[in-house]
């Protein structure tokens, strides 16, 4: 019956007869008959169509909206955004933490790639408003690997969202079924856990108009590419002798577009030119703002990933605090789910539940970003010994001076190794001499250079000059052409010179020794 646009239907019982024992052994999953997906192209009437069905009060049912949706998650600016939007929360390091200390077995339980996995679900239920996680613990059977959890591993599967009715909390043996079994009973509470409002409809909902106008648009577009890409031609004849015109028709369709056609006297064909600069941009412009609409969507705005007519740094700042926004945001959702609901589920692996999980407090960017700075400081500065020691607790290496752990941590950032010789070179001008006493003892320090060996001649001071994004060392000369040759060390490791120009600036630049280094015990220590 219908009322008002609306589809009643006559309200029935759910199943109330329970999963056989071997059902239950097997997993909830195993009574459920798949479908394919129904592939089809969509406008917006389906879209209100499946949305009219999915807010239905007395018969709700989501699978034409699961359907456009999978044809929605297909689009390439969809694919991109949300890829980006998930790999801002499993890239971090999630922790559990017990009496403020890492728990290290719920640590490598969750390091498993099928937990990384987990994790990206958890994030698509934004996207799709609600999912029907199964757990599968050892000793139980999964029925899509179709295998045994024999190792006790985090296993499990999302309960395709066509198959559930979170409204009634029901599963449905058949996508179409009016009702199911409920799974919200003592027997599935162990093995099923909910996440989402039974309501919510997803972030898919409004991200689906935009895609859907985008992709046929662009099926309108290839048309007319097609049609425009053939010129059209108009035929005039002096005669009208019908048998003429066939002919005259005949041959230039026999032609083709770029064929040649011998035609009689009388006949004059015009090629019309169908393309125009104007039609072009018009489609251009309605897909572009169509991605766009996409991107804002999902990121809260498109100054990060959209390619921009222009703009300032302002603008990008404030893009980028917006998509920040985003992140902080699926952050808390993503924690709060975990606390709330995952972590009572964790003594069916035989973990406490008494922790809590958090993302470590420094990620890599943040991590890369102190290192520079503090590379930079220690450059003017020496840091202390105490600074690196509570900074960089996992880095510091007591045995070793504050050279090894800056350039081994500005190293690791870098992903790259400084080879041996230049590390040597490095320390000569970067070291350290024995103290008398521990009050005296010295920090790191740019050793005097002089004009020629045995510590004779003039001497120089070693200064810094940042060169794009390193340090050079160079002589402090207020002529550099004037500067020596070649420079030694009080051990007389022999240091080329080489002038050359820094931002349209000469400077004398200290380059690698010539001969293999000497090292003795006035210098401590080394950054191998």
């Amino acid at each position: 019956m219908e009322i008002l646009g609306y589809t009643l239907f006559t309200k029935t019982k759910p199943i109330t007869q329970k999963p056989t024992k071997e059902e239950r052994k097997r997993g909830v999953s195993f009574g459920i008959n798949l479908r394919a997906i129904t592939r089809s192209s969509k406008d917006i009437d389906d879209w209100l169509t499946a949305l009219k069905n999915a807010e239905s009060i007395i018969n709700p049912r989501r699978t034409k909206l699961y359907d456009l949706y999978f044809h929605m998650v297909l689009d390439d600016d969809y694919i991109t955004a949300t890829d980006k939007r998930k790999a801002a929360i499993t890239s971090l390091n999630l922790q559990y933490m017990i009496n403020d200390k890492v728990n290290e077995n719920v640590d490598e339980f969750i390091g498993y790639p099928s937990f990384r996995e987990f994790k990206k679900e958890v994030m698509d239920t934004i996207f799709w408003g609600f999912s029907l996680f199964e757990f599968y613990y050892k000793g139980q059977f999964n029925p899509y690997s179709n295998q045994i959890n024999i190792t006790g591993d985090f296993d499990y599967h999302l309960i395709p969202r066509k198959h559930v009715s979170p409204q009634f909390g029901e599963i449905l043996k058949g996508a179409f079924d009016v009702r199911g079994y409920p799974y919200r009973t003592p027997d599935f509470e162990k093995n099923l856990l909910e996440l989402g409002k039974p309501d919510d409809l997803g972030l898919l909902l409004v991200i689906s108009i935009p895609v859907i106008y985008k992709r046929n648009s662009l099926g309108d577009w290839a048309q007319y590419s097609e049609l425009a890409g053939n010129n059209f031609r108009s035929v005039k004849l002096t005669e009208s002798d019908k048998t003429k015109r066939e002919q005259v028709t005949r041959a230039l369709n026999e032609a083709g577009s770029g064929g040649i056609v011998s035609l009689p006297e009388g006949v004059d064909v015009d090629f019309v030119r169908n393309s125009s600069q104007s039609s072009n941009q018009l489609f251009e412009n309605f897909n572009k703002e169509q991605s766009n609409d996409i991107l804002r969507l999902i990121l809260g705005q498109t100054g990060t990933t959209a390619d921009a007519d222009g703009g300032s740094f302002a603008r990008a700042k404030v893009s980028l605090d917006v998509e920040r926004s985003v992140h902080d945001n699926d952050k808390t959702y993503f924690l709060d789910f975990m606390n709330y609901k995952f972590k009572d589920y964790l003594p069916h692996w035989g973990f406490p539940s008494t922790g809590q999980f958090r993302f470590e407090d420094i990620d890599i960017k943040t991590r890369r970003q102190q290192v520079e700075e503090d590379k930079l400081l220690n450059d003017l500065r020496p840091l202390s010994e105490k600074y690196l020691k509570e900074k960089y607790p996992d880095e510091y290496d007591e045995e070793k001076s504050n050279v090894k752990n800056i350039m081994s941590m500005v190293n690791a950032f870098h992903g790259n190794k400084i080879p041996k010789a230049e590390q040597d070179w490095i320390y000569m001008i970067h070291h350290m001499h024995p103290p008398k006493s521990e009050e005296e003892m010295e920090e790191l320090h740019h050793c005097i250079l002089f004009k020629d060996e045995d510590e004779k001649g003039k001497k120089h001071e070693v200064k810094h000059k940042k060169d794009g994004k390193v340090f050079q060392h160079r002589l402090d000369v207020s002529d550099p052409q004037k500067a020596p040759e070649y420079v030694f060390d009080h051990l007389n490791n022999k240091y080329p010179i080489n002038v050359r120009k820094i931002d349209k600036v000469e400077y004398a630049i200290i380059t690698k020794p010539t001969k293999k280094i000497k090292h003795d015990d006035k210098a401590i220590g080394n950054i191998n």
